[in-house]
């Protein structure tokens, strides 16, 4: 997956991350007018790394073993030694294939590939600093 531009989210709880901002000042300064309501409650930014989608592909050898259990449910034991002989480095490399034609195909029909979901690395905790927004903060 090509190198995107570093993009960060905020947690009002280390928990729970939300949104898409372009720097670490930015989320903090959206976290804090988030309706968090503690004066000095510090805000937690993250950078978002979103997974490799080719991660989700099933692997070639998955494809294989039901390719088999496939033959040996409707041929009995004659199918028992059906794609036995394939070394590993053979499935390995199957396994690359595999996934740059599935992410190729999904990606030439126009689906998103791209996953909405994401986990944060580097985070950093900021403190509200600008007593203003300290007293607009309280409920």
């Amino acid at each position: 997956m090509a190198e995107d531009i570093k993009q960060y989210a905020y947690s009002l709880d280390e928990e729970y991350y939300e949104g898409s901002f372009d720097t670490p000042e930015e989320a903090a300064a959206a976290g804090f007018d988030d309706g968090n309501c503690e004066p000095h409650a510090p805000v937690f930014v993250g950078e978002i790394v979103h997974p490799d989608p080719v991660g989700f592909v099933p692997h070639f050898d998955s494809i294989i073993e039901r390719m088999q259990e496939a033959a040996q449910e409707e041929h009995g034991e004659f199918a028992d030694c059906y794609l036995d002989g394939i070394s590993r480095e053979t499935i390995q490399e199957m396994n690359k294939d595999f996934s740059i034609f599935v992410m190729s195909l999904l990606e030439n029909n126009g689906v998103n590939i791209i996953p909405s979901f994401f986990t944060v690395q580097n985070t950093v905790t900021f403190q509200n600093p600008d007593p203003i927004q300290d007293e607009r903060a309280k409920c």
